[in-house]
């Protein structure tokens, strides 16, 4: 093998090194599973590495460059296995001159080794001038290992595309929202879910998921004044994300966790963005948190009370350097701004995310009341809420309870909640099922109790009212009224029942129900009587005479059969008609007309029957006398049903009347 000459290895020693363009974002600095130091950081065409060659040595190796063309913007994160993942903006331009950008990824698996090949995770905008407008990418990986990557969209929300557990990208998500700055801060807690936040113009906005690997709810606003791109997200206890952002009329630092209405004041002070890790690396900025104290004060007068900044520990803002050196910095209190300054008070809001106004009307301004000593957010997602005007109906009955806790001095504190979520497209086969085979109400194989007396609407005197009937198949009669119990009483063997209040009726309309229970204990369908008590001596009028509330015909004896179909005086509409009712105790039913037998049929166990004669009637009047048979032969008194066979038109259909269609 050939040597280089002198001059040769001269002018190699004297070539200029690599240098950085500028800071990755995210995990910059990186601790290996062999317990080895990474560094990275962005450079022309590419990237530079640099590799503690010792753990916890005092040589580097590097920089190495790894090239990527057209890439803008380095993102460094790293999972819980020490994996480290590369994410770029890369912009590129073609032959034609035509610029094209996109997103790439690339993983390290072991410290000072080879990167995977640069993957494209493409563009969320299919339009090329509005892909150009995408921001840099973030990324979190979550407990699986899944990646995901986050941007600010061309419209100024928030996109997402991450990766499924068996290792598939899905497809890019819009997670909404508006104004967003370029640098999301998402933070991964230990319980695998992921939480996001953004400054924006309007505040800072935040995202969460409910569980690992689940859709990202949001976005949540906090109408408050931030410095661009100095959110930072960190888990300061068990599934419980911080997130800090500096403020931008004190430059002072914020701090705000979910279930806490009010951002923190005097956290510290930060120069650039908060940054932070689970694991303490090197040459990076880091806030130490202290429990603190918070005080009130009264000021101004006896009606406004201004909440002062909270008192706590001294906060540093801390540089370490490789060696173990600090720069620490103790740095003033900030003071508490305009809107700390509230009048105390309760505050109830109601939104829904149906709500057409929610995203310009009410989600930017939420951080505007959370000075408020108590203020509650209820976020209403129900499918029965369709725009902003049914957001009060759906929520009535908790509204109500507020109002009436509050009267009787008591103020709940509800903070944020949400409510809703019923699925009344949902498939309850299975449980109408159960509850069909376990109801005691029985269906038509139980007839109702039918009311002979008193006949609907009748005015009775109060002392004289008197319920009587037909109840086959029944063994007692339960009467009802407003919901409340009145009494009971048995039935006869044929199958009438008769009951009385006891005392006089109150002055006015009843609405009665009755029901029927067999010996089994099972119920019927309920019948319902209308009536009008009065006081004696006052003029009782006579009975409207409603067709429809006809029920039944009865016959001048108890013993009579009772004929439901057709009732009295009925114009039947079709010259097919079907005769029902019910004959409690007896074996048989006929049928006579001018004294000719039409014909018979048997007494269902459960006292009810049915007949058609199997002829077209003719047009016109018909009175049909029913009549019962018992076992021994014997006939009970008869039913007289008059009814009328209406002429129907030559191909008319037959009409519907009372009882059903025929």
């Amino acid at each position: 093998m050939r040597k280089k000459s002198s001059e040769s290895a001269g002018a190699d020693a004297r070539a200029p090194r690599p240098a950085a363009s500028g800071a990755a974002h995210g995990d910059w600095l990186t601790l290996g599973r062999d317990g080895r130091l990474s560094l990275y950081a962005p450079t022309e065409g590419g990237l530079l590495r640099w590799t503690e060659n010792t753990v916890a040595g005092t040589g580097w190796s590097g920089p190495h460059v790894v090239p990527v063309a057209g890439l803008t913007h380095l993102t460094v994160v790293q999972g819980a296995d020490s994996y480290v993942h590369f994410l770029g903006r890369r912009e590129r331009t073609g032959a034609d001159g035509v610029r094209t950008m996109d997103v790439v990824h690339a993983i390290q698996y072991q410290t000072g080794l080879a990167f995977t090949d640069w993957r494209s995770l493409g563009n969320p905008h299919k339009d090329r001038e509005q892909g150009l407008l995408l921001g840099p990418p973030v990324g979190a990986v979550a407990a699986d290992g899944g990646v995901h990557v986050f941007a600010r969209g061309a419209h100024g929300g928030l996109v997402l595309r991450r990766e499924s557990a068996n290792g598939k990208w899905r497809a890019w998500e819009e997670l909404h929202g508006s104004g967003i700055g370029p640098w999301p801060a998402p933070v991964t807690l230990s319980g695998g879910r992921i939480e996001v936040c953004v400054d924006a113009e309007t505040g800072v906005f935040v995202w969460r998921q409910l569980e690992a690997g689940g859709d990202f709810t949001g976005p949540r606003g906090f109408a408050l004044r931030t410095s661009p791109g100095t959110v930072a997200g960190v888990e300061t206890g068990p599934e419980q994300a911080t997130f800090f952002w500096t403020d931008a009329d004190s430059g002072a630092a914020m701090s705000w966790r979910a279930g806490g209405w009010r951002p923190h004041h005097g956290v510290g002070h930060t120069v650039g963005r908060f940054q932070g890790r689970q694991r303490g690396p090197l040459l990076r900025p880091e806030v130490r948190l202290q429990e603190h104290r918070r005080h009130r004060a009264p000021v101004l007068d006896r009606h406004v009370r201004e909440e002062r900044a909270p008192r706590h520990r001294p906060l540093h803002a801390r540089r370490e350097r490789a060696g173990g050196e600090r720069a620490d910095r103790r740095l003033p209190r900030s003071q508490p701004g305009p809107l700390r300054r509230q009048p105390r008070g309760n505050v109830y809001q109601v939104s829904s995310p149906q709500d057409d106004q929610y995203p310009t009307q009410i989600e930017p301004f939420l951080g505007l009341f959370q000075h408020y000593e108590n203020f509650n957010f209820v976020f209403s997602d129900s499918p029965h809420i369709a725009d902003h005007t049914q957001i009060a109906g759906r929520n009535v009955p908790m509204l109500m309870g507020i109002v009436n806790l509050l009267i009787d001095g008591i103020a709940p504190r509800l903070g944020y909640v949400s409510n809703g979520f019923e699925e009344p497209d949902r498939d309850r086969s299975a449980i109408d099922s159960y509850l069909a085979a376990t109801t005691m109400v029985r269906g038509e194989e139980f007839l109702p109790p039918t009311v002979t007396t008193p006949a609907p609407g009748t005015e009775i005197r109060r002392d004289a009212v008197h319920l009587a009937g037909h109840a086959p198949g029944a063994v007692k009669v339960i009467v009802w009224e407003h919901g409340k119990y009145l009494g009971q009483t048995d039935i006869d063997p044929h199958g009438t029942w008769s009951w009385e209040l006891g005392r006089s009726w109150s002055k006015g309309e009843h609405p009665v129900k009755v029901y029927g229970v067999d010996a089994a204990g099972f119920q019927s369908r309920r019948t319902e009587i209308r009536f009008t008590a009065v006081d004696p001596g006052g003029t009782v009028a006579a009975p409207p005479m409603d067709r429809a509330a006809m029920i039944s015909t009865v016959g001048p004896s108890s013993t009579a059969p009772v004929v439901l179909e057709p009732v009295a005086h009925e114009q039947v509409p079709s010259a097919r008609v079907v005769f029902t009712g019910s004959a409690a105790a007896f074996a048989q039913v006929g049928f006579r007309e001018n004294g000719v037998l039409l014909g018979g049929t048997p007494v269902a166990p459960n006292g009810g029957w049915s007949w058609e004669a199997g002829w077209e009637w003719g047009p016109g009047a018909h009175v049909v006398d029913v009549f019962a048979v018992d076992a021994s032969g014997t006939e009970s008194p008869v039913t007289r049903v008059p009814f009328t066979v209406m002429a129907a038109p030559a191909g008319a259909a037959p009409a519907s009347y009372y009882g059903g269609t025929y």
